[in-house]
Parts: C-alpha cells; structure tokens; sequence
C-alpha cells in the first residue's frame, strides 16, 4: 500500500487498478514455478534438500537456517 499513490499520480485509477492485477499476475507466475522447481525434489527434508539444490553454494546454511527458524 506504499507505493499505492504512485499509479494514482502517474495514470489514475485505472492505472492503479491494472499495476496490481500485472503484478499480482506476475507473482503468481512465480510463486508456480517455484512450485514446479521445489516438486521436483521430493525427499525426507524437504526444504533443506531443496534448498542444497536451489540456492548458491555459499548461502546454503544461513537460508537453511532462515528457513528452519519458527516464527
């Protein structure tokens, strides 16, 4: 909702109205295929295994950690 007021000075409501139906379409669209990625690897661990795949090398244990982490 910050960045409401930037389509309204830029093209009016309508433009507001389209930036988020783009933009929620296009985070669908990745949300799906990281899906499709992440399904690919179905094994004991889920997450972590996933993630020894998908994420550089050097990041692995602080976003394993990130995602083991209980909110």
């Amino acid at each position: 909702m910050t960045t409401f007021s930037y389509p309204l000075y830029a093209g009016g409501a309508a433009s507001a109205v389209w930036c988020w139906l783009i933009g929620g379409a296009s985070a669908l669209c990745l949300a799906y295929s990281i899906a499709e990625l992440a399904s690919a690897y179905p094994t004991s661990g889920a997450m972590y295994f996933t993630l020894k795949y998908l994420c550089p090398e050097k990041y692995v244990p602080v976003i394993a950690w990130v995602d083991g982490t209980p909110t």
